[in-house]
C-alpha cells in the first residue's frame, strides 16, 4: 500500500502496489509526486480530489516567485521550474504575485537543490583531476615519481 500526493493541486491516490516509475498528476498534469511507500498510522489514506487546474497551477507559480524573490534568483527561474513541473510554459499565471508555497512545494525545493549541489560536486571533482582540496598529487608517495612521458617510447625511468 503507498500514498501518491501531487505537489500542484494535492491529489492523493492510495496505490496498491507503487510501482517504480515516474508518476504524472491526473489532475493538473504535474509530473512531480511526492511517494509515500508506507503510510503512518496517522496519516489520512483515502483519496482526495485536488485543487481545480486554474488554481493549481496559479498558486504553484505564485510559490515559485515567492522562493525566487526569497533566494534572490533570476526571474526566469520561475519559469523554468514551471516548465520543469507542468511540461508547458506559463500564460496566465504570470500575473500572479508571491505566495508562500505548500509544504509540498518546499519539500521539493529541498530535492532541486541537494541534486544541484550534488551535480556541481560532481562537476567539480571531474575539473581539478580528481584530487581532494588542499592535496598535492603524489602526497602519499614515500618519494616523488620520477618517471616521465617520452612520447612513443612510453615510461622512462
Amino acid at each position: 500500500m503507498g500514498l501518491i500526493i501531487c505537489i500542484g493541486c494535492q491529489h492523493q491516490v492510495n496505490v496498491t502496489p507503487v510501482k517504480r516509475r515516474r508518476y504524472k498528476c491526473n489532475n493538473c498534469g504535474c509530473v512531480e509526486v511526492i511517494i509515500i511507500r508506507r503510510p503512518k498510522i496517522w496519516m489520512e489514506i483515502a483519496d482526495k480530489a485536488g485543487l481545480p487546474v486554474e488554481e493549481a497551477t496559479h498558486l504553484v507559480y505564485a510559490g515559485l516567485k515567492w522562493e525566487a524573490e526569497r533566494r534572490g534568483y533570476k526571474p526566469k527561474w520561475v519559469d523554468m521550474k514551471f516548465l520543469r513541473l507542468f511540461g508547458r510554459k506559463p500564460n496566465g499565471e504570470a500575473v500572479e504575485g508571491p505566495q508562500p508555497p505548500s509544504q509540498h512545494l518546499v519539500k521539493w525545493f529541498g530535492k532541486e537543490r541537494a541534486a544541484y549541489a550534488k551535480e556541481r560536486r560532481k562537476l567539480d571533482e571531474v575539473r581539478s583531476g580528481g584530487a581532494k582540496k588542499g592535496t598535492d598529487f603524489n602526497a602519499n608517495a614515500a618519494e616523488p615519481d620520477r618517471r616521465y612521458w617520452s612520447g612513443f617510447e612510453g615510461w622512462v625511468d
